[in-house]
Formats: structure tokens, sequence, C-alpha cells
């Protein structure tokens, strides 16, 4: 038996980036096969590449094979694709992107439309900081971060208040851009801003390229940056950026001009076309007629291998581009269902979702003594079992009929069910905003979630019904219910094993009414193993009397806040006032018996014992391992409740939409806090409480809670973190045009974008902070009337937040306990 090797040869850096730069030119012409990904390289990494280039360490090898469309397809690169492809890329992928974007020149006229999406790297002359393993300094600019991410920790994004300086900078710069959100400026109009002397790496290699009089060339590259003949760009330190780098180009700044010249001598020498550094690995055909298994791809079993190491596909990644070498045409079945303003699930999650409902449908049709999903739905595959299932016969021709056919009303169901109407949002529209129903389907919650809630949609419509046949109460319930169990379960692999049976033996004409409170009630009670499952929900009401008893009022023992000399303004340990007040610390009926007697009335009927359906209480008579668990059941649901932003996004859901119609959180990464354009403000400074001294532990605690929270853009989120309540949302609040671009006309409209009721709440957050107030007047007595107005504020709010999430969904109609 003969045996083919690997056969390498080398490639410049044009060469490499020609495959996605369409005005370069190269003899080696490549692109992906169809069971790739797309980049998903930070900036961080791409950043380091380029200095590993310079200095010259090795980069690895690209592995190519020859290119056969018919049988692997071809998968766009991020920054574009060649023509007349030879080979298909295995290994490499995000390497060679950021190896082309240093030749991607956004400023170019035949740019134009990536201008608005970039991105963009520069390199700048700076010499790196003290103890930083990098020797240049390269800035990478995104659609989520036009300033780029900080000079000394490249991980790490800038501060708000660079941020702002930032935004300033680009508007001041190109005042064309005043009326425009940071999410619409062109990235052609900005630079990274924490730099010292920053220069498109594009312009640099132009230069070069161009020969003679590189400064020269350079300069006339500078030209196309609309804001250079008007030199209106500054740097951080207030330099203007023309300034700066005309001064290095005159030799004014000779350190910088040094190494200016020594970086221009690198790039000479990697960007050369004799310069062929970059290692091709070329594989050999692989038709091996002694090969033991004619299904198994050695392509797709070399990709597999492939990705044990380097930059990992998670599972269902790598498991989408086995569908993807399987069925070449799954990106635009499964792009289909989910047109624009209405993505919510990555088409990885959407294509594992979709091989498991057909493994449903198949069973279905079966006897019922026969089916193998009866009682436990199919498990979530390993890549092993995807791949056994992928080359079962007639599996993939099954789930192109599926998708095709039932699939498609199924997922458009479902996505009615879940998501709001991202065209025209309201506030009566109970639904999800996207990032809200993405995060109900992220993470192996969400992938059950999913089967659960599709399954049932499966049910009702081989029985002849469909979501458009059920009542707005049955929808909102059903969303209710499902949202209940994503944000406050304890184990959703558990609740599912206890739901799936009931909704596969069902009788047909009881599955609209399958999410109502005798299913929840199922969920609560402890597994003997593994605890609660499920918390139990507060009624708005007892949840409201509960903090009113304790805190704002006070009552049987617990002076509330009115009194100057409560317990709750000891300057005690953050957790003390808090966790007795509200969820005593004392385990079993020591503990129990510590709240108050509405609430010890409402836990006592709650079914969460796993061996009884009720327990008897009196308020002497409670066994203490059932009193214990209902105190450990109501801590933890306080618990999750205080920090839950999710509720707050629910409160904010039509701003959310309104202020960012374009977000899209399938793409990879924008569902994480460095890239989302809001983030959460506090409406009552930080400023005020972080660093300060005797600051009474209740109030330290309740203004981290969600009740001091709201969502706010990146771009407005306030630079001056002296900022009272006034003086973000006060009527003499000058009304700017980065708020008009928002939408906002006056400061009620800010009020009621950041959920703050002008009938109640207001006037609490008014009295928050005095005029004549130091920093630390949370610790003083003499400004009481001023912490009393804090609490309260903070405490109306945090009820309301949780008020508005229970009833839009109608939570109550499956969860409160009679």
């Amino acid at each position: 038996m003969t045996t083919n090797h690997t056969k390498n040869f080398m490639l410049t850096l044009e060469d490499v980036a020609a495959w996605q730069v369409d005005d370069l030119t190269t003899k080696v012409r490549a692109v992906l096969p169809a069971l790739q990904r797309g980049a998903v390289w930070k900036p961080a990494q791409t950043e380091k590449l380029w200095d590993s280039l310079m200095r010259g360490f090795p980069i690895g090898a690209f592995l190519l094979s020859k290119y056969n469309e018919e049988r692997y397809g071809k998968a766009d690169m991020k920054l574009g694709t060649c023509e007349d492809p030879e080979f298909h890329l295995l290994d490499g992928q995000q390497r060679a992107t950021a190896i082309a974007l240093g030749f991607y020149d956004i400023w170019k006229p035949s740019f134009a439309e990536n201008r608005i999406n970039g991105p963009a790297i520069w390199l700048d002359l700076a010499t790196p900081p003290e103890n930083d393993d990098r020797d240049f300094i390269f800035r990478v600019i995104t659609r989520s971060h036009p300033w780029g991410y900080k000079f000394k920790t490249p991980e790490e994004r800038l501060s708000y208040a660079s941020m702002t300086c930032a935004l300033n900078a680009y508007k001041t710069a190109s005042p064309e851009l005043k009326s425009l959100k940071t999410s619409d400026i062109p990235l052609s109009h900005v630079w990274p801003w924490d730099a010292e002397a920053p220069i498109p790496l594009a312009f640099l290699i132009n230069a070069i390229k161009v020969g003679g009089d590189i400064i020269k060339n350079l300069r006339q590259e500078l030209n196309q940056l609309p804001f250079w003949s008007k030199n209106t760009a500054i740097l951080a330190n207030n330099e203007p950026l023309r300034d700066k780098l005309e001064s290095i180009f005159d030799a004014k700044n000779t350190k910088l001009k040094s190494r200016l010249d020594f970086i221009i001598n690198i790039l000479k020498n990697i960007c050369s076309p004799e310069e062929k550094g970059i290692t091709v690995q070329l594989l050999p055909s692989h038709d091996n007629p002694e090969s033991h298994d004619e299904h198994i791809d050695p392509i797709e079993t070399l990709f597999v291998r492939i990705n044990s190491s380097g930059t990992r596909l998670e599972g269902e990644e790598l498991m989408y581009s086995l569908l993807k070498s399987a069925w070449r045409d799954a990106p635009q079945a499964i792009g289909k269902l989910q047109p624009n303003n209405k993505q919510w699930v990555s088409p990885a999650r959407l294509a594992l979702l979709i091989t498991r409902m057909n493994l449903i449908k198949n069973d279905l049709c079966k006897s019922s003594d026969d089916r193998e999903f009866q009682n436990l739905p199919p498990v979530l595959p390993d890549i092993a079992r995807f791949r056994r299932i992928m080359h079962q016969a007639n599996h993939i021709e099954s789930m192109k009929a599926f998708v095709a056919g039932d699939l498609s009303s199924l997922w458009k169901d479902a996505s009615e069910l879940v998501m709001m109407n991202c065209v025209k949002p309201t506030n009566t529209d109970y639904r999800l905003p996207p990032a809200l129903a993405a995060d109900f389907a992220s993470g192996s919650a969400g992938n059950e979630l999913l089967l659960l809630l599709m399954t049932w949609l499966f049910r009702l419509q081989i029985n002849g019904s469909s979501l458009n046949k059920l009542t707005i109460k049955q929808r909102k319930r059903t969303l209710g219910f499902l949202v209940s169990m994503s944000w406050f379960s304890q184990d959703i692999g558990r609740c599912i094993k206890r739901l799936w049976p009931i909704l596969m033996t069902l009788p047909p004409n009881q599955l609209p009414e399958f999410f109502n409170s005798e299913r929840f009630q199922c969920l609560l009670p402890a597994d003997e193993k593994s605890g609660l499952i499920m918390l139990p929900l507060v009624t708005p009401d007892n949840l409201k009397k509960l903090i009113e008893n304790r805190i704002t009022s006070g009552s049987n023992g617990y002076p509330g806040i009115n009194n100057i000399n409560s317990d709750c303004f000891s300057s005690c340990k953050t957790w003390e006032n808090y966790t007795q007040r509200l969820s005593p610390y004392e385990p079993g009926i020591d503990g129990f018996n510590k709240l108050p007697i509405h609430m010890r009335e409402w836990l006592s009927g709650l079914p969460l014992d796993p061996t009884e359906r009720e327990v008897e209480i009196g308020n002497s008579e409670i066994r203490a391992d059932a009193a214990e668990l209902r105190r450990h059941a109501w801590r933890l649901f306080l618990d999750r409740l205080w920090y839950m932003k999710k509720i707050v996004d629910y409160a904010q859901r039509d701003y959310l939409v309104r202020w960012f119609p374009d977000f899209d959180p399938t793409q990879p990464g924008q569902m994480e806090d460095i890239n989302r354009p809001w983030d959460y403000d506090h409406i009552h400074a930080a400023y005020f409480i972080a660093g300060r001294h005797n600051i009474p532990g209740l109030i330290r605690e309740w203004h981290q809670s969600i009740g001091n929270l709201r969502c706010w853009p990146l771009d407005l989120n306030r630079a001056d973190q002296h900022c009272t309540p006034i003086d973000k949302l006060g009527d003499d609040i000058e009304i700017e045009e980065n708020l008009h671009n928002y939408g906002f006309q006056n400061a009620a409209n800010l009020r009621t974008a950041s959920f703050i009721d002008d009938s109640d709440d207001w006037q609490h957050w008014q009295h928050s902070v005095a005029d004549d107030c130091a920093g630390n007047y949370l610790a003083s007595d003499q400004y009481h009337e001023n912490r009393v107005a804090l609490i309260k504020a903070i405490c109306f709010r945090f009820c309301r937040l949780y008020e508005n999430w229970y009833k839009q969904l109608d939570i109550g109609r499956f969860a409160k306990i009679s």
C-alpha cells in the first residue's frame, strides 16, 4: 500500500491576504469549505498575530486541500472570498483573516460599502508599556468598539469617560456625524482613541508597495482620511493627530521617527513579494479504495481532529460544520427560518435543534409501544454520536424534507411566541426583545427549553392545531412558564425530565393548556438527591408587603428606615441587615419563624417536599426539615432576583429594540458585556458608595440591586461619575443632540425610558441626594431624609420591576399557589 504524504510550499503575506481582499492577486487561491465556521478571533488576538509577524515569530502552517465544491461546498470568509479557487482552507482561517486585515483598506472608494462594518487595524508608533510582552502596538477597531481597546491592556474595553471623549472627538472632527448613533458611525471616520501616534496599517503597506519616497506616499495615503486635510482629529491627550504624525515625518520627534523607520524596514521585509514566509501544507488526495468506512469522509475526520487544538470550535459549532459538510445548502435553508429582525438563535444551535426534532418527528410516526422518546427526550449528542446520526441512511434527506416542510411553520410559531415585534416595538408587547430571546435559547438550558417548546408546537401541529388558534392568555402563560423555567430553575434537566412524559402522552385536546399551574406545581417538589429544581415565584404583593414590613415602614421588632435610630443605619457588615430582615440566615424553624406571618403562610402552602404534596404547618408544629426547605427556597429566590439584570432588560424591552434595531444577538460575541451597545447604569451613582466608609450595610446592598440599575446606551452612559438622579433625569436637563439621536425630547421621556414612574418613584429619586451633600453623605445622620428617600426609590423600583415581569407574562395564572 502506498502512503501519500503532505506537500509543503511557501506563500507571501499578500498571497494569504488575497484570499479575502479582492484587489490583491495570488497564484494560490483558497476558500473555505462549507464545514468551516466564521471568524471568531478577538481583536487582541489579531493584534498579537501582527506583533508576531513583525518579530519574525512562526505563526504555524496553513492547511489546504484540493478544491472540490461538489463534495465540500464553499463558505464565505470574513472580509471577502476570492474567485476561481483552487484549494480549500482547512486550518488557518483566523490567522488568514488577521493577515488580510492588514491589507484591508476601508478608505478606498471601492470599499465604500464596507466602511460601516469594517473592521480596520492601525499601528501605533508608540513604544510598548513596561513589562509588556509586545514589541509593536497594533490597534483593531470594530463596530462594537470604534474607539478600540485599552493601550496597556488590549483585552479590556475603555472606560465610559474615554468612550464619551472619543465619541465627542469623532463628531467634532466630522460634523456630519453629529446626528448619528455610535452604531451608525462609519469606521472610516474614527481612529483608536487610547493611542499615541496611530496610522492605518494598510496605509503603511500601500506606501511601501508604491516604492520611492515612502513618507511622501504615506502622506498621500493619509489624505484619504476624511478629517486629515481639516486637521480636526485629536488624540486622547488633546494633541491633533495630524500635527503629531507630521512632527514624526519631519523628524522633529526623533524618537518616534526612528521607530517609524524601524517599522517601515520590517514591513518592507515581511511584505516583500520575495519574502515567502508563510508555510502551507497541501494534503494529498484522499480517495482511498481501502478505507474501512466509505461514509466517513477523511477531510471531515481531519477537521474534527484539527478542532481538538488551536482555536477550538464549541461542540454545537463543530457539529454544525459537520452538517454543512454533509448538506452543503444547510446554511441557506436554516437562514431562511430566521429573516432579518427575527434572529434569536445561532445557526449552529438551530441546526442541532433540527437534528433532535427530526429524531422526535420520526419517533412519533411509530406506535406508542415502539417509541424511543416517550419518557425522555433525545440526548444532546456528542461529536461522535452526531457523526453517526449524520451518516445514517436517509437522515440528511429526512432533515431536508423536515426543514422545507413542517419545521418552517413550527419555527415561525416559536419565534412568534417568544420574540417581540422588532419593526414596531411597543410597551404593550409582552414578548422578549432579541437579546433576551437569545439568552433564553443560550447555554445547555436553552437547548432543552427550545426542544420542549418545539415538541409542544409539533404535537399541536400534528393534532390539527397551531399557535394561531391559541388565545393571547394561553400564549402569555406559555411564554411566562418557559421564561420562569429559564430564569428561576435550579436544574433545567430535571425539570424537563418531569414534564416530558406528560407532554408526550397528554391527550391532544389538553395540549393548548399544557403549560398550566398543575404542570408548574409538579416542578416544585425537591428532588431527593439534588434538592430544589425549580424556585417558587413569590407574588408581587407578598414581595412588596415583606419589604414594607421589614424595610420601608417596619413592624414587629424591625424598626423601619423612617426611624433615625433604626439598626438599618448601623455601619454593619453588608449582608447582615439585608439577610436578617428579608431572608433569615438561621437554618430550620428558628429562621423560618423570623419571617413575617404572611410569608410563612405563603411558604407553608408550597408543595416543596419530595415525598408529600402538602405540609400541615402551624407556627410551632412545622417539621424542622420542611421549615428549612422553605426558608432555603425563599432565600435562593431572593438572591437570584436581587441581581437579575434580565428583569431590567425586560422592563425596558421596547426601548432596547428602538435604540438598537440592527442588534443581532446571534453574531459571535454580541451577547458579551463588552460588545453589547448598552450597559447597566446606576441611577444613583456608584460614586456615592464605592470606596466610602461607614455606609450602612442596608444602603450598600440595595444600591447594587436591580432597583438601582437601568439599561442605557453606551454613548449616553455618563462619564461624570458624580451625577445625581436629578443631573441625569431632572426637568432642567438640557436635551442635547446625542439624546435626540435616541428619540428623547424631554426629561419625562428619559425617566420613562429608565422605568421610573413620575407619579410615585420620581419624588424619591429627586430627594435621594441633597443640594449641599458631600460625597460621603450616606454615612451621616445629617442626611437622614435623603437616605430614606434613596432606599424607598430603590425598593419601590425593585418591586415594580418584578411586578411588571410577573403581570406582563401572566405568571400568577400558573405560579400562584392558592
